[in-house]
């Protein structure tokens, strides 16, 4: 395979005494130092530059990376049937773990797949220009992680700050290497230890700082907006015991601020498996599609998703473990199953569990299923388990079409209440619906929408936040 190469960085980002232009009147008295060398207004002011808001077809063409609209690019395109894929453009998204756990190989992994036009875990590429930034490993450590993957180091267009280049604020260092032959066409900015950039005075965990990360994660988006850039960047998580891990995107180490401002999420956990080797689980948190979840491997130095050791499905597992201990009528938790299941292969995660025991998105749950009953907050009765599987998922089925063709019944009923052409926002809806016997919440807005588009399509137009009845 033939290798780009890649000349060192030269260019100077940080001008001497000499060089540097002092700043306007104006410009000292709007800027002052804030923590980790971050600048921000001393005396932020309202101003109407961005009140005017328009938004743009919601119409997404499935074979293509570039969109109408341009919310709706990503650099990991959605599977079918999904409306969101990895790491939207212009966005900041993070991928979280503790040391150790396969961040920076998955990140390798991913940016050379994304290099070639190669999909990713089920998504197709869309492959731009990019750039990894480390801000936590060495140059010779690089070398020494890209000659574990049998990688050519040249192909990710590295950066490692050096000398008075360590001081400089993320955004203003990227700025900086814009202004580079090396990287001034990379449109996608893979950093690695963005939490560290927060902790440069070795003194104030300002990764825990919700001030210092909102304006980081701020900052980030202007300047993707400005130059069309996409960042991906690695942060920590904190090592703890299982039964006192966070959930979801609450994983990443330090303020929730980080996963409040990001768009897509991973999070990484090694797992010891019981021959002494490990794996990988990499869970994916979407803000508007199906959080998906994989066991990766290791393989020739890379991770890679594993073939199952079984047949059975997560669902299989929990149903055994209750029938083999508790009795019908027994109550049981989330925390019981975790502890019950641990050591299962494929591992069976606390969110995967909690998906199969009574998630909403889950329409075959098994609350939803009746193979449980939910007496009280964070516990779950054991009604035991019906003839065959079979014939309960097939019941569930059933259940779930006759709840959605009933609640399509309902939706119709409140819509032509309305007058024609007069338009409601969504929150004049859920105060609407329940006069229709409806209840609202997750199940609630995909009927909703879902009608919109299907069995009450003619009759109800919905966009973005509004909906109104047409005829």
């Amino acid at each position: 395979m033939a290798t780009m190469q890649v000349p060192p960085v030269k260019t100077q980002l940080v001008p001497s005494s000499a060089q540097t232009v002092a700043p306007s009147g104006e410009q000292k008295a709007n800027l002052t130092k804030a923590p980790s060398g971050l600048s921000q207004p001393t005396k932020p002011r309202f101003s109407s530059h961005d009140v005017t808001i328009q938004f743009g077809t919601s119409e997404i063409n499935s074979s293509s990376c570039e969109q109408k609209n341009p919310a709706f690019e990503y650099v990991f395109r959605p599977k079918a049937g999904s409306v969101e894929g990895y790491f939207p453009r212009r966005g900041t998204s993070l991928i979280g773990g503790a040391s150790g756990s396969g961040k920076t190989t998955l990140v390798l992994d991913m940016a050379n797949e994304l290099r070639q036009g190669h999909s990713f875990l089920g998504h197709s590429s869309c492959p731009q220009p990019f750039s990894y930034i480390s801000l936590e490993r060495s140059k010779e450590g690089f070398e020494r992680t890209c000659k574990r993957m049998n990688f050519d180091p040249r192909w990710f267009n590295f950066y490692r700050p050096t000398g008075s280049n360590r001081q400089l604020p993320l955004p203003e260092l990227i700025e900086g290497l814009l202004g580079t032959p090396e990287h001034r066409e990379s449109k996608i900015f893979f950093i690695e230890g963005m939490d560290i950039r927060l902790d440069d005075d070795g003194k104030h965990r300002t990764m825990n700082d919700p001030t210092a990360v909102a304006q980081l994660m701020g900052q980030l988006e202007d300047l993707g907006k400005k130059h069309g850039l996409t960042f991906v960047g690695t942060v920590g998580m904190p090592k703890m015991k299982p039964g006192d891990k966070y959930t979801g995107r609450d994983q990443i180490i330090g303020s929730s601020f980080w996963a409040r401002h990001a768009e897509t999420i991973f999070t990484t956990t090694a797992n010891a498996d019981e021959d002494g080797l490990k794996s990988c689980t990499l869970q994916v948190w979407m803000r508007n599609g199906q959080d998906e979840e994989f066991m990766l491997g290791w393989k020739d130095g890379r991770l890679a998703p594993t073939e199952p050791k079984s047949s059975k499905l997560p669902v299989d597992y929990v149903i055994e473990w209750l029938e083999k201990n508790r009795k019908v009528g027994e109550t049981f938790s989330i925390e019981n199953l975790v502890a019950g299941l641990k050591g299962s292969q494929p591992t069976i995660s606390q969110n995967t569990i909690q998906y199969v025991v009574a998630n909403e998105k889950n329409l075959t749950n098994l609350v939803r299923s009746g193979f449980v009953e939910k007496p009280a907050h964070g516990l779950y009765r054991w009604k035991g388990k019906p003839p065959t599987l079979a014939e309960a998922k097939k019941a569930a089925d059933e259940k779930a079409k006759q709840w959605h063709d009933e609640e399509i019944q309902k939706i119709r009923k409140m819509v032509e209440s309305w007058p024609v052409g007069q338009k409601y926002h969504y929150i004049d809806v859920q105060q609407i619906a329940p006069k229709f016997g409806l209840t609202t919440g997750t199940s609630f807005n995909q009927a909703l929408y879902a009608a919109a588009t299907n069995e009450l399509k003619g009759l109800l137009g919905a966009y973005t936040q509004e909906f109104w009845r047409m005829k």
